[in-house]
């Protein structure tokens, strides 16, 4: 069988797949929170916290757009202000970019929160 190499093993390329695989679990999560159906794909709205992590968002991009089936990803200085929902994953964050019926979501939190 195989060996691990250990001179082979890139801190910094397992730095940037944990942070690729936690920002598809909070994208998928947001979508699981709101409700929204696999086939609907949204768009993503990145905040960078700095140029070097703007960088390291971008090149995610394409991944994130396949992995949590999105129909586009932007990374942006700021993100707008909307109700729509938002996800920390270390310093970025992330929004997807859907219409909510304030009513409905007040409704839903409600039986939610009786359910808890």
């Amino acid at each position: 069988y195989p060996q691990p190499a250990a001179a082979n093993i890139s801190e910094q390329a397992e730095g940037w797949m944990s942070a690729l695989k936690a920002m598809t679990d909070a994208c998928r999560n947001l979508r699981g929170e709101m409700q929204l159906s696999p086939a609907l794909r949204v768009p993503l709205l990145m905040q960078a916290a700095s140029a070097e992590d703007k960088v390291r968002l971008q090149s995610f991009a394409p991944y994130l757009q396949a992995l949590a089936k999105l129909s586009e990803v932007q990374v942006l200085d700021a993100l707008p202000d909307s109700p729509a929902p938002v996800s920390i994953v270390g310093e970025s964050k992330l929004m997807l970019k859907v219409e909510i019926d304030v009513a409905a979501e007040r409704e839903r939190l409600s039986k939610e929160i009786t359910r808890l």
